[in-house]
């Protein structure tokens, strides 16, 4: 069950606080999920990336790039969960100690607005300003596009 709230709240919501439930889930700690984040990332070939935390939240030395993400963002769509929760447009959520659960919405526009849309992150930093990493699927061919820094990252996106 801890899987199943956290990650939609997390990937749906952008929420921090998920990011870190996960990281302190998984690795134990903060410190050592960031490790592992960094020892995928170089497996993977994402040789442009360094995480200091599991958030995306600006801090010293936490960088990457464009054709990084899209390298990450390849892998993790290879994963059927990841890709089932990237694609939820609205998710319920029961609340513990409330009467009612809540909801969810999807930041990612292309879901809506892009024929295939299927996933995968919108982030936003007064730093790194608006970034997407977008999916597509059409004719049974995946696709990825990515951007960063980006005033209309979803036109942008679906224009690449």
């Amino acid at each position: 069950m801890f899987r199943f709230k956290t990650l939609f709240g997390r990937m749906l919501a952008s929420g921090n606080d998920a990011a870190i439930a996960i990281a302190e889930h998984v690795g134990g700690n903060v410190e050592k999920f960031v490790e592992m984040m960094n020892a995928k990332a170089k497996e993977i070939g994402a040789y442009n990336t360094h995480f200091c935390n599991p958030n995306g939240l600006p801090a010293d030395n936490h960088y990457t790039t464009a054709y990084d993400l899209a390298i990450i963002s390849a892998y993790a769509m290879q994963n059927e969960f990841f890709r089932e929760v990237v694609k939820t447009e609205y998710k319920e959520i029961p609340w513990q100690g409330h009467e009612w659960n809540r909801v969810v919405k999807n930041k990612n526009k292309i879901l809506w607005q892009y024929e295939g849309g299927n996933g995968i992150k919108t982030g936003f930093t007064k730093d790194s300003g608006k970034c997407l990493s977008a999916a597509a699927q059409r004719d049974g061919l995946q696709l990825i596009s990515v951007v960063l820094c980006a005033p209309d990252m979803f036109k942008d996106c679906m224009e690449l």
